[in-house]
């Protein structure tokens, strides 16, 4: 009864990873043909269920990740928040690369007051003995 359950799980496992791949397949299509991403016309493409695109996380994270990639800024005021943010961002990737050189560099110093530390405490310790 366990191996008939196992085998059954295995199968609907299987059958699942066919099903996102064919998924994400067709979200490339459509992405090469500039069409309208929404579930509905991926459920009509493909024809799985609505509640299949929701339900599972890998097919829903694809979805939305092709809805991003699609997505164009349309008018002048959204291409300017557009540009304004990737500058943002921009200026926000160039912080965290100083803020991480800096962080090794406190990391080094860090290191070389422990070394001085310990060899201050050897001195302190011979000078006792």
């Amino acid at each position: 009864m366990i191996l008939k359950y196992d085998k059954m799980v295995a199968i609907n496992r299987e059958k699942n990873k066919k099903k996102v791949q064919v998924v994400k397949k067709q979200l490339q299509i459509m992405l090469e043909n500039e069409e309208p991403i929404t579930v509905r016309a991926i459920a009509r493409a493909t024809g799985f269920s609505n509640s299949f695109f929701y339900r599972n996380e890998e097919v829903r994270n694809a979805w939305c990740e092709a809805k991003r990639k699609q997505y164009r800024p349309c008018n002048g005021i959204d291409m300017i928040k557009s540009i304004e943010a990737e500058d943002k961002i921009i200026d926000l990737n160039i912080t965290i690369t100083r803020l991480e050189m800096k962080l090794e560099k406190m990391e080094l110093y860090q290191k070389e007051l422990i070394a001085e530390n310990n060899r201050l405490k050897e001195e302190l310790k011979k000078f006792y003995e």
